[in-house]
């Protein structure tokens, strides 16, 4: 006979759902039936601002909440209310318990309130993990209190969405001040389409001494860079701690000059991932030649280069099949979309199949309208590889 989901459910005791759920960080298993709602949704808290008023949800939660784990609260779009202040403090503190938690206030016109989001952060002694949507809520000079998120002492994961906000070169330093943050582990800045500038991109460089950082991911597409920006950003490679960087770089007018800068991160000899997206930025098959050198970092097991719209010109790309040299890369994705590559450049990337510990590659090359497909045949028999993908379409195509 079949039993239901819900049996399945509960058969289980109390305290072994309240593990799964607390693992899954998931409302999964709390919205499953009626009785895992009653024991498990003071635990586990979602408020969505189309759903009710704020105020009453908060006046709920108080009254049911028992030693909440997580807090997930989105605005959907809706403009702050300077008056949802007291009560999103009042929400942040509902109990020392609270661990991992995730506001989205995208669109929402938050401005100065940030200071009070920070308070009511402040007031969660165990926050380990905080993900905060703040995407166009926020204009030059009101990104400041964000730098203090450096005093919550035992926050290991934070990630950050602050796209199209006009931020500027000033808010880049406030948000520098998160190298102080003594747990911090990983650590996501989305600061897509702003206006960071290369005094930005050199303040935000200083992340790299930030003690126990290992995962960073920067996306800084689109903020007017240029080279003697991204020189300054390589300086991240100094970090000791680190081993997962992924830097968004994309339409920021690098230039050749730009891909030597880029080309340093080959001293990093603690990166063991690598992923850099780098479309259009006017590389041309100079610069593409300068991250050739990327092969000489040491310790590199997954790379991956977005060079998309880089006007490399027929043979551009072949010198890059000297990442077959590095020794112990296992993961290599390259997308050269767009490009007019020609078939000098697939005859010489079947070269990559001689990397000696290579198992999963992608080659995306779509709207190359020269490559000829069949002299890059011979990968698919190379028989370390586990995983090849290869993208050949005609039509633009676009990261």
């Amino acid at each position: 006979f079949f039993v239901s989901m819900p049996q399945m459910v509960l058969a289980l005791p109390l305290d072994v759902l309240q593990l799964i759920a607390d693992f899954s960080r998931s409302w999964a298993l709390v919205q499953a039936c009626t009785e895992t709602w009653a024991a498990l949704h003071g635990r586990h808290l979602m408020y969505h601002r189309k759903r009710g008023p704020f105020e009453t949800w908060v006046e709920e939660v108080a009254d049911q909440a028992t030693a909440p784990q997580t807090l997930s609260l989105d605005w959907g779009g809706e403009l702050w209310n300077p008056g949802d202040a007291g009560p999103l403090c009042q929400a942040l503190s509902v109990g020392t318990t609270l661990h991992t938690i995730s506001v989205n206030l995208g669109r929402s016109g938050l401005g100065l309130g940030a200071a009070r989001l920070v308070s009511g952060l402040q007031l969660c002694p165990h926050l380990q993990t905080l993900q905060l949507n703040l995407s166009r809520a926020l204009g030059t000079g009101e990104v400041g209190p964000l730098g203090q998120l450096h005093q919550c002492p035992r926050l290991q994961t934070l990630h950050l969405t602050l796209r199209s906000n006009r931020l500027g070169p000033k808010d880049a330093e406030a948000l520098a001040l998160l190298k102080h943050t003594p747990q911090l582990q990983t650590l996501h800045l989305d600061m897509y389409n702003n206006h960071l500038q290369a005094s930005g991109a050199k303040a935000l460089a200083q992340l790299y001494q930030t003690p126990k950082l290992v995962n960073l991911n920067l996306d800084m597409s689109g903020n007017e860079i240029e080279a003697h920006g991204v020189r300054a950003l390589c300086m991240l490679h100094r970090s000791p701690t680190l081993h997962t960087l992924q830097l968004g770089l994309s339409g920021n007018n690098l230039g050749c000059e730009g891909a030597h800068a880029i080309a340093s991160l080959q001293e990093a000899s603690h990166l063991s991932t690598l992923r850099l997206y780098l479309s259009y930025n006017g590389f041309g098959p100079d610069g593409v030649r300068a991250l050739e050198d990327l092969r000489h970092a040491p310790q590199i097991e997954t790379l991956e280069l977005v060079l998309s719209g880089n006007n490399l010109g027929p043979g551009g790309g072949q010198g890059l099949a000297a990442l077959n040299q590095m020794s112990k890369l296992q993961t290599l994705e390259l997308d050269l979309s767009d490009n007019r590559l020609s078939a000098l450049d697939s005859g010489a990337l079947v070269a990559l199949k001689d990397a000696p510990s290579l198992v999963h590659l992608g080659l995306n090359l779509s709207g190359n309208l020269h490559i000829d497909q069949q002299s890059l045949e011979p990968l698919k028999e190379c028989p370390h590889l586990q995983t090849l993908r290869m993208d050949f379409r005609l039509d633009r195509y676009w990261r």
